[in-house]
This record gives C-alpha cells, sequence and structure tokens, in this order.
C-alpha cells in the first residue's frame, strides 16, 4: 500500500509487460562431396533444418538462387564462398545467422614429359624403361592402348613386357598427392622392329655379258617398315637398289632402330665368254668360190645370231661361211642377251692345184697339231734317208719360217710360227726328187 502525502492511502496498478517468445532450430549446409577437390569434378550445396520440413522456410544464396540446394559442375581452380541465408516462414521459428561454406578446386599437375616419346628395340631383346620426367609430389598413371591401367614399377617408369615385333603405344597421365590427374594422356611409341627377310631374290637381274656392268641388286622387305633404313654395300655404295653391278659377291648392312643390324648377301653372276673356235679352213680352188670357213660356237647365252663381215659388208648370216672367194673375212657372234664377240680376221687363201701335191711320200710326212696355236711338229716316216729343206709360207705365198737343210729318215722336227695372225699357213718340205706341201690352221695370233 502506498500512503499519499496527505497520509490517505494511494493504489496503482502495474502491467507486467514479457518479450515475445520464439522457438529456435538449428540449420547447417550439407555439401554431396569434400569441399576441397579437383577440376572437372562436381559438388552440391543443400540446406538441412532440424525444425519443421524445408519447405516452412526462405533461402537466400549469396550467388542469388533461392532454392534449398545448388549445384555446380566442371569446377576450375580456385577457391569460392558462398553465404546461406535461412529465414522461417513462422514468425514463431527463431532466425539464425547465415551459414557459410567454402569450396576450393585445386590445380591439376602438368602433363608428364617423356624423357623419350618413341623407344625402339630390337628383335630377341628386352624392352627399355619407359620414362618420364619427374615432378614433385606427382605420380603417373600408365595405360595401354586398350585403356587399361598398367602397374608400374616406380613413380616415373614403367616396364613394357612385349615379346613380339609390332608398334605398342601407352599414355601416361600425372597425379597429384590429392589426387587430381593432368587434363592429357601422353602417348609414348615403342617399336619391337622384326628380324626382316626378304620378299623376294636380291639379285633382281645378273649380268648379260661377261666383264659387263649391267648387274641389278633390289633388298625388298617382307615386314612393314617401321623407321628410316640404312643400306650399306660392301662395295661402298648405298641404298636398297643397285643398278650397273659387275658381277661378284655383294654384302648389304641395314641399320635401324637403336643400333639394330642386319646383313644380307648375294652373288651376281655373268655367263661365260663367247668363245668362236675356228674348226675347219677351205682354200679357194683355182679361184672358183669354193672356199669355206667352220666354227664352233660356245659361252654367252644361246641362240646366236651370226654376221660374216667382207670388206665392211655382211656377207652371209649362216654359222659356217661357204662359197667363198679368197679374202680377208670375220665373223660376228651376237647371244641371246645381245653380247657381241668377234673372232680375228680369217684368211682364205687361194690355192692352185698342183702335182707337187699328190707326191707318194706325202702320207709319209704328217703335220701336227692341226689346228694349232703356233707350235708345228713334223713327223717323218720315210723309207730312205733324205735331207730335207722345210719352209712355212702364209696364204699369200710370203716366207714366214726357213728351216736349215737337215737329214731324216723316220722321227721329227719341230719348229714355231711367232709373230703372225691366226689363219692358214702351208708347210712345204723339199726335197731331191719332189715337193709335199702340208695345210695347216693356226686358229690364234702368235706372239
Amino acid at each position: 500500500m502506498i500512503f499519499s502525502s496527505l497520509g490517505a492511502p494511494a493504489f496503482r496498478s502495474e502491467v507486467l509487460l514479457q518479450e515475445k517468445q520464439c522457438v529456435p532450430f538449428v540449420a547447417s549446409i550439407v555439401t554431396s562431396a569434400p569441399t576441397t577437390l579437383c577440376p572437372g569434378n562436381s559438388i552440391s550445396l543443400r540446406a538441412s533444418v532440424n525444425n519443421g520440413s524445408l519447405s516452412d522456410y526462405i533461402y537466400t544464396w549469396s550467388n542469388g538462387s533461392t532454392a534449398s540446394f545448388i549445384e555446380f559442375e566442371d569446377l576450375t581452380t580456385g577457391t569460392s564462398q558462398y553465404t546461406l541465408t535461412i529465414t522461417p516462414k513462422n514468425e514463431s521459428i527463431c532466425e539464425v545467422k547465415p551459414l557459410t561454406q567454402t569450396i576450393t578446386v585445386l590445380t591439376r599437375p602438368n602433363a608428364p614429359v617423356p624423357l623419350k616419346s618413341e623407344v625402339g628395340v630390337c628383335s630377341g631383346q628386352l624392352a627399355p624403361l619407359l620414362t618420364v620426367t619427374p615432378q614433385a609430389g606427382v605420380t603417373n598413371n600408365w595405360y595401354n592402348s586398350a585403356n587399361e591401367p598398367l602397374q608400374p614399377i616406380d613413380a616415373i617408369r614403367y616396364l613394357p613386357r612385349v615379346r613380339e615385333p609390332g608398334v605398342y603405344m601407352y599414355y601416361v597421365e600425372s597425379k597429384s598427392s590429392a589426387g587430381c590427374v593432368s587434363t592429357e594422356r601422353v602417348p609414348i611409341k615403342l617399336i619391337m622392329f622384326p628380324k626382316f627377310t626378304l620378299a623376294n631374290d636380291a639379285i633382281e637381274q645378273d649380268v648379260s655379258c661377261k666383264g659387263g656392268n649391267d648387274g641389278v641388286l633390289n633388298v625388298s622387305l617382307k615386314e612393314e617398315v617401321n623407321s628410316n633404313i640404312t643400306y650399306r654395300w660392301s662395295d661402298g655404295g648405298e641404298g636398297s637398289r643397285r643398278t650397273g653391278l659387275k658381277a661378284g659377291p655383294y654384302t648389304v648392312t641395314l641399320s635401324f632402330g637403336p643400333n639394330c643390324v642386319q646383313e644380307f648377301s648375294a652373288v651376281l653372276q655373268e655367263p661365260d665368254s663367247i668363245n668362236i673356235a675356228i674348226t675347219s679352213i677351205k682354200a679357194d680352188t683355182s679361184s672358183k668360190n669354193s672356199g669355206a670357213i667352220e666354227v664352233v660356237v660356245n659361252g654367252g647365252t644361246p641362240p646366236y645370231s651370226y654376221k660374216w663381215i667382207r670388206a665392211g659388208q655382211t656377207f652371209s648370216t649362216t654359222q659356217n661361211l661357204v662359197k667363198a672367194s679368197t679374202g680377208n673375212y670375220q665373223l660376228e657372234v651376237r647371244d641371246q642377251k645381245q653380247c657381241v664377240r668377234l673372232s680375228p680376221i680369217i684368211n682364205i687363201p687361194r690355192v692352185v692345184v698342183s702335182s707337187t701335191m699328190e707326191h707318194p711320200w706325202a702320207a709319209r710326212i704328217k703335220v701336227a697339231p692341226n689346228p694349232t696355236n703356233g707350235v708345228i711338229n713334223l713327223a717323218f716316216d720315210l723309207p730312205q734317208r733324205i735331207e730335207v729343206a722345210p719352209e712355212i709360207f702364209n696364204a699369200l705365198g710370203e716366207l714366214v719360217v726357213k728351216l736349215p737343210r737337215q737329214w731324216v729318215l723316220k722321227g721329227g722336227i719341230q719348229t714355231a710360227i711367232k709373230g703372225v695372225g691366226a689363219g692358214i699357213y702351208f708347210v712345204k718340205v723339199g726335197f731331191e726328187g719332189g715337193v709335199v706341201v702340208k695345210r695347216v690352221l693356226v686358229v690364234s695370233k702368235v706372239g
């Protein structure tokens, strides 16, 4: 009770005011993934409340979104902070302070740098290590061409396990300690070179003529070539195909890949020389065009063509010359490969038959060998001992050899024609009471 100054009691009413009470709630931001992540990944931020449902609140994100959640895709390197304000629609529910969430997107490691982007190995050897340059805090993931992961031997090296020749592709990417990988997978090529074989015989063409130089060698490989190949030949030549070669052995060395070496050998052949053997020369008797020359041809590459030449003109195209008058002739022989051989000049002499050639002792005097290369042996088997004077004349009647007079009965005399050409020669044996003349053929020039 309150008393007034007059002593009389006084009364006052008091109204007790109470603050309005609200219901508290708890809110948070829930992430779909760790908030420290690698570039290219995705993450979502969602509001979470413990009072009522999400629809009971109003959401305001710092990026302007009004949904209860926000999503981020293909994130790029950097740090971002997002703020969420949650306002209850029911005023009886207390408000909370704004929530914040930080997202950090890490940096990708640099792409790996191979020590060699292409490596090779020779057939039969172990494959080399594939190696990349080391980066601090970085390992590397290896893959084959089928995108299958491979097990490296350490942070920067992988050992291929291949046995068959071929081209193998490998791919490597960098991986940071946080698990981020480089944007690029770097390729590394491994070539296992084969042991080469020839697709064809290396001899494309043998030498056509004796002593010629038109041989051709061609190294064609059966296997696919995945590298530059150097061809070096035993005669100093280079290249896979050689022309203008003489007969003989050749070896080519192929150099390729990482010091791989392989050799092939071949022998170029050549035919024997065309050989013209004069087997008979028949004189033109009494100028009746009865001269003839017979030859045998071998060597080269048959069949042959023939051309008899007299005074620069073709006289005949048969192998043997017939119906020829006295004079000088030369035979040109050409084989299937157009190789040419010329005979020495051959003389058909003119002989006038006389009775001196029919002496009874003609059969008892013999000349050997006939044909000859210059040596002449006179053999005698006479009924009585006589003194002879042997002489040798050429087809023109010119004296070539004159031997001293000597006595003979049985036995022989040897002499030689020197400094003359091939052709017909006549051995004249004169003695008291007669003359015997023998024809002899010299088949080659005598020095």
